[in-house]
């Protein structure tokens, strides 16, 4: 059985969007080095989840 997203509503979406950018963006003011590209990377990952499309 695959896993999928049920009842995600705009607002949430949209967080998710902001809040993934949010992460990525100070990781790469604020860290250095292999760090700043891992977090930046799962804060895009995080971002990306706020584009998928409900089923």
């Amino acid at each position: 059985m695959a896993f999928y997203r049920k009842n995600i509503g705009g607002l949430q979406q949209t967080v998710r969007v902001a809040l993934g950018v949010a992460v990525a963006v100070a990781a790469l003011v604020y860290l250095a080095g292999g760090m700043a590209w891992l977090v930046a990377l799962g804060g895009a990952g995080f971002a990306l989840t706020g584009f998928a499309p409900a089923p």
